[in-house]
């Protein structure tokens, strides 16, 4: 009974509390690119299904853009009833030379602590106030395709901050990374980032190596592979990438019963890889990721040439090289029957 009370006393208690200190939620957009952030022309950039957006005045209410190197504030107001609710987001856009501009979604609600943010949603605005649900933990770190961002709150300002950032810094996005390319006259880079992990995969077993469609599984950032299929004596290249962080994992079927994982991640070009050999049934499941893949917490073969033992195979790390384009020759070869 008394634990009963004391959950109603609470209740009541935050509801006053709601009452008297409204969610208000204050952002400070920073555009750290070389071009305008604006609002769509055309149809509405606000929707508000509590409260209402206000946007600071001194900084791009005429012009509705945040030109390049300046900011702007946005104040998510809860509404003025009895009980202060607030529930509302905006969208924002920039160009991507040529291509569809990334769309940049932000919101707050009174049902969550912090500010969300997120890029390039399926459904557009609507879909993004929509699907705003209490998290435990903020975005930090938003990628698109030209762009990415950095939301945290300042301590010193008491609000939220967003820090908008070109993937290619002084340049629009998308076409100037593949102009780029062209006059660095390298290998075509498969996956755009600041910064990137390149394997090669050498064949060494008397059989084809695969990378089935499911291949890989990633949580923040890209990946690519050159071919699905690598045989006898040959290679191939898989890419992972990201701005400015990237983090999954991917695996090669390198015997019928046997898949070899690798882990990743790399943040501001610290990169670690490790790479660890799973068993699977290919009678009773279909190939994929193992649960529970450790992260990785080394870059492996970084200290000298490294090898990986499996139950049919082992995998020999070379040639690895840590940074903003960091990379690592893998071969892969059988194991004979004096190593079993």
């Amino acid at each position: 009974m008394t634990s009963l009370l004391h959950g109603i006393m609470s209740g009541v208690n935050s509801l006053v509390d709601q009452i008297k200190n409204p969610p208000e939620r204050e952002v400070i957009i920073e555009n750290m690119t070389a071009v305008e952030l604006s609002f769509p022309v055309g149809r509405d950039y606000k929707a508000v299904k509590h409260g209402e957006i206000t946007i600071h005045p001194d900084f791009f209410l005429l012009s509705k853009t945040i030109k390049a190197g300046e900011r702007g504030i946005v104040r998510f107001q809860p509404s003025k009833n009895y009980i202060s609710l607030l529930h509302a987001a905006l969208e924002m856009e920039i160009p991507n030379e040529g291509y569809p501009p990334d769309k940049l979604y932000i919101g707050a609600s009174s049902q969550i602590p912090q500010v969300i943010s997120q890029w390039n949603v399926n459904g557009g605005l609507q879909k993004f106030l929509q699907s705003m649900l209490p998290k435990e933990e903020p975005e930090k770190i938003g990628v698109a395709e030209g762009y990415f961002s950095e939301l945290f709150y300042e301590e010193s300002l008491a609000c939220w901050k967003l820090i908008v950032h070109s993937r290619d810094p002084g340049t629009f996005g998308h076409n100037s990374r593949l102009q780029n390319q062209a006059i660095l006259g390298s290998i075509p880079t498969m996956v755009n980032g600041d910064f990137k992990l390149i394997l090669e995969f050498h064949n060494y077993t008397e059989n084809g190596i695969s990378l089935p469609p499911n291949f890989a599984l990633m949580n923040i950032g890209f990946i690519e592979k050159d071919v699905p299929y690598i045989q006898k004596e040959s290679k191939s290249r898989v890419e992972f990438g990201g701005s400015p962080e990237f983090a999954g994992q991917m695996f090669l079927q390198v015997a019928p019963s046997e898949i070899l994982v690798v882990t990743v991640h790399g943040i501001q070009g610290d990169v670690k890889f490790e790479i660890h050999f799973y068993d699977v049934n290919p009678e009773y499941e279909s190939l994929q990721l193992p649960n529970n893949v450790p992260s990785p917490e080394y870059c492996c073969g970084q200290d000298g040439d490294e090898i990986i033992y499996g139950r049919y195979c082992e995998a020999l790390i070379t040639n690895v090289s840590h940074g903003q384009e960091a990379h690592a020759s893998i071969g892969i070869y059988p194991r004979t029957d004096d190593d079993l």
